[in-house]
């Protein structure tokens, strides 16, 4: 029984910290914390309140009939405009241009879908980037993609 004081001092020791624990818990966590799930329930209003940028590619042809339709036709038809551009809240706000459309024409982007991946299926247009400049004789650039492809209709020959 010589090591009973040592026992009781780390049980309380013990206890105190899970009591500090408990009375910190309550004090830093938020009271919507818990409501719908493991996670702060006023987060979906806050998210809620933040302005709208995309807008999808069907809010790209009330201007733009001609190109939405070649695009939509094309190879990337599937591909939502916002992709590549920016969100249309820079270029169109309440109805009326506000700025021109950002275009990303870096190969980086182009390399996000084409760069040549094993669990991509076979018959969806891949390159090993190496190999596709060394034959067409460029190098890798910024813009290098879209020196010989064009982004809307991507078929090879600009």
């Amino acid at each position: 029984m010589e090591h009973s004081k040592h026992l009781a001092r780390m049980m309380l020791l013990v206890a105190l910290v899970l009591v500090v624990f408990h009375i910190a818990r309550t004090l830093f966590t938020p009271s919507s914390f818990g409501k719908y799930g493991h996670y702060r329930a006023d987060n979906v209003a806050e998210q809620m309140a933040k302005p709208v940028l995309h807008a999808g590619a069907a809010s790209c042809e009330a201007c733009h009939q001609e190109r939405y339709a070649q695009v939509r036709s094309g190879a990337h038809g599937a591909v939502e405009c916002e992709n590549c551009h920016a969100p249309l809240a820079g270029h169109v706000a309440e109805g009326k241009r506000v700025a021109a459309m950002l275009q990303n024409r870096s190969a980086s982007l182009c390399l996000r879908c084409h760069d040549r991946l094993d669990a991509r299926p076979e018959r969806f247009p891949q390159i090993q980037v190496e190999e596709h400049l060394e034959k067409m004789g460029a190098t890798l650039g910024p813009e290098v993609c879209v020196g010989c492809h064009d982004s809307h209709d991507p078929k090879m020959g600009r």
